[in-house]
């Protein structure tokens, strides 16, 4: 990626808050847990054994005003493929019903838990956990090693070890052992004991936290976590990660989330030997659209969608350079800001390509605006108007196969959508990974592509100047470019789906968007919050790269337990300058020090990235609460 030249903002994130999580369920099966967050939102992930595989497959968007206090995903029905009945309570003594087809809450009319062995399990305020014998109703064992409320429990599969975790940030394990009590006088005479052993903890929560959860994953295991693989050679030791050692397919696995917004994933087997996976590195990451050369003075323009407002604004290009030396200064005005109806939760958005017309989607209806103007180039938040026109012009049905067409709509519901710029093709996705490919000429579906190995689609679009060739990536990390025109895969595809470089099949974090040149070429790059790659369809996909590994994951890993900066920032420039591509190679690799939100060519040789250091968004959280003080 030499020669290009990398422009950074900040200031377009200050409007990015994640939400703390109040509750977690796992479904039954294991295959997927609920998070409900106190915005009134609930996120529907899947659980993965391997760090590759974590994905957010629905967002449902609830009462902010009713905030859920815990939840329960229920087992009905005799079929393998019912998922159950996901139900939540709240603060207010209400009871609903999330429909995950509908993606609506609908309306039904302290902490304890119960081991399968006859013991039951409470926590309350004072930070103690207690063991009692249901059959007698006397108190076994009691535990006080939380500095503050102890919030949530959670027992493993087998019922044999107990979690807790508390205001303090701490997650406790304790194991259950049988203690043998013989008499002098008759050794035969024998009395077994249970006891509840506290075994250690595990911090990795900044702030309180408030749910925990057990799942067993049964998707398919990474492959490539125990292959052997050559190792670039160090001066020093590389940092061990550790999450494949013990992520795998059956074993059970630990969820916590809590105000910090996390969510962390630990071995439930071996909780203390092993550090937790952070499973979404940026929660709730802010939708972020740009547009070129708009007609608002020719400038680049982003929309930025935020809980209850969009923002519109011009990127103005300066050439000093930022005091951390790491890329140039992209600055923004702001030229308009409407704020949703009623303060209702946007759920998506959009901006026309010459940066006048932009619309968002809240859950009564869709919103078109206007941009207008009385003097060149002058635009004043007061003249936007609400586009009154109100006319559908035609109602797409995504279907499997042509016979479907005639039956009701039955589909999943439908997440992200990409168009190609000559405005022929829409390609739909739902949140399975199904992809309905529509004709915009004809106005009928094109083409239905199934989920790809069971894989939700994370990203995709259309490269400019090639408007028939459909880019996809996957949350197994694999890229894909189909021909929509002539129904098949690509060229490329063909020859290197199956064959991309570890390195890529390790992506750190998960693929959140992609980015073309403006100019017709054969390159994209993919991004997660944490590193971006370059890949060029016109390269093959060299031998070498097949057994070079992923190093990025382990200093990112590393960074949320490692205290000492100085010796962080030693560590980051050596993982630089040992993964500098020597020449020019096919799947470059570029980590990024903080999370990052949108990345975008602003030309053929300039890309702009905006982030936001984690640290400022802790900043904007309430203090931890360690105890809670009643009365004088």
């Amino acid at each position: 990626m030499e020669g290009v030249q990398v422009y950074r903002n900040r200031a377009s994130a200050d409007q990015w808050r994640p939400s703390s999580v109040t509750a977690l369920a796992s479904s039954a099966d294991g295959s997927r847990v609920a998070a409900a967050r106190a915005d009134g939102s609930l996120e529907i992930w899947l659980v993965s054994p391997g760090s590759v595989g974590w994905h957010c497959q629905l967002t449902i968007q609830g009462d902010p005003e009713s905030r859920v206090s815990s939840l329960v995903w229920c087992v009905c029905g005799s079929k393998s493929g019912d998922s159950g009945r996901l139900f939540s309570s709240s603060i207010d003594g209400s009871v609903s019903e999330w429909d995950l087809f509908s993606l609506t809450q609908k309306s039904s009319r302290a902490s304890s838990g119960r081991a399968r062995n006859g013991t039951v399990v409470s926590a309350d305020s004072a930070g103690s956990v207690q063991f009692w014998d249901s059959g007698k109703g006397a108190l076994l064992q009691a535990h006080s090693f939380h500095k503050g409320d102890a919030n949530a429990l959670a027992a493993t599969p087998s019922h044999n070890r107990v979690f807790s975790a508390g205001s303090d940030g701490q997650v406790i394990l304790y194991k259950h052992s049988n203690e043998m009590l013989g008499s002098e006088q008759n050794e035969s005479s024998t009395e077994v004991t249970q006891k509840w052993v506290y075994v250690g903890y595990v911090r990795a929560h900044t702030h309180d936290v408030r749910a925990l959860t057990l799942t067993v994953p049964i998707s398919e295991q990474d492959s490539s976590s125990d292959d052997k693989v050559s190792r670039p050679r160090r001066r020093q030791k590389p940092i061990s990660y550790s999450y494949h050692k013990w992520a795998q397919m059956g074993v059970p696995m630990l969820i916590s989330a809590g105000d910090d917004t996390k969510l962390f994933a630990y071995s439930a087997g071996e909780f203390t030997k092993f550090s937790p996976h952070d499973i979404c590195p940026a929660p709730q990451r802010l939708p972020i659209h740009l547009v070129l050369n708009t007609a608002i003075d020719g400038a680049s323009t982003i929309m930025v969608q935020s809980s209850c407002s969009v923002d519109v604004l011009p990127i103005r290009l300066r050439n000093t350079a930022e005091a951390t030396g790491s890329g140039k200064n992209a600055t923004t005005q702001l030229l308009a800001r409407v704020k949703s109806k009623g303060s209702r939760k946007i759920i998506s958005s959009t901006i026309s390509s010459t940066g006048l017309f932009f619309a968002y989607s809240d859950n009564v209806k869709p919103n078109l605006f206007e941009l207008k103007h009385e003097i060149a180039c002058l635009f004043l938040l007061e003249q936007i108007v609400n586009v009154h026109k109100e006319e559908l012009l035609h109602t797409f049905e995504p279907c499997r196969k042509a016979d479907d067409m005639k039956l009701p709509p039955a589909e999943p519901p439908i997440m992200r959508m990409f168009t190609s710029s000559d405005g022929q093709w829409l390609a739909a996705v739902n949140c399975f990974g199904d992809i309905y490919v529509f004709h915009l000429e004809t106005q009928r579906q094109h083409w239905f592509i199934s989920r790809l190995n069971g894989a939700s689609v994370t990203a995709g679009g259309f490269p400019p100047g090639k408007n028939n060739i459909l880019i996809i990536t996957t949350s197994s990390n694999k890229v894909y470019a189909f021909d929509v025109e002539a129904k098949q895969l690509g060229e490329w595809s063909r020859h290197n789906t199956f064959v991309l470089p570890r390195r890529f099949q390790e992506f750190p974090g998960e693929v959140i968007g992609l980015t073309f040149p403006p100019s017709s070429s054969s390159s994209v790059i993919v991004y997660s919050t944490r590193a971006m790659c370059l890949i060029d369809f016109g390269l093959p996909v060299d031998e070498d790269d097949k057994v070079l590994t992923n190093g990025f994951d382990t200093i990112l890993e590393k960074k949320c337990y490692d205290s000492n900066i100085a010796k962080l920032k030693r560590k980051w420039k050596d993982i630089s300058q040992n993964h500098k591509p020597k020449g020019r190679k096919n799947f470059e690799f570029y980590a990024f020090k903080d999370p990052v939100l949108f990345v975008s060519h602003l030309s053929d040789k300039a890309l702009l990235i905006i982030d936001k250091p984690w640290l400022d968004v802790v900043r904007t959280f309430d203090a931890p609460v360690h105890r809670h003080i009643f009365g004088t």
